[in-house]
């Protein structure tokens, strides 16, 4: 399982992420870095302004067991990650 913490960015290197005890929430498994982020951070940021997002292996699932057309299944797609407002 995955968490997303909204409004945060990714700290610069493995020792900001130490200095803010997230390399231990996050089960960082190195400690290095300390110029950039380690080369298997399990950091991953998600674009900003991004539409809603859903799971497409699932709505896949859905469409080929259902015979349900794209648009309905995208349309009703229970949300994984709610929308960020567009300006």
């Amino acid at each position: 399982m995955s968490i997303v913490v909204k409004g945060m960015e990714i700290p610069k290197n493995c020792t900001h992420c130490d200095s803010i005890g997230l390399n231990v929430a996050i089960g960082c498994p190195v400690m290095t870095g300390i110029n950039g982020r380690a080369t298997d951070c399990p950091l991953v940021e998600i674009p900003e302004k991004h539409g809603r997002l859903i799971d497409e292996d699932d709505c896949f699932k859905y469409m080929t067991t259902n015979n349900a057309p794209a648009w309905e299944v995208l349309k009703y797609a229970p949300t994984v990650i709610e929308a960020e407002e567009q300006e």
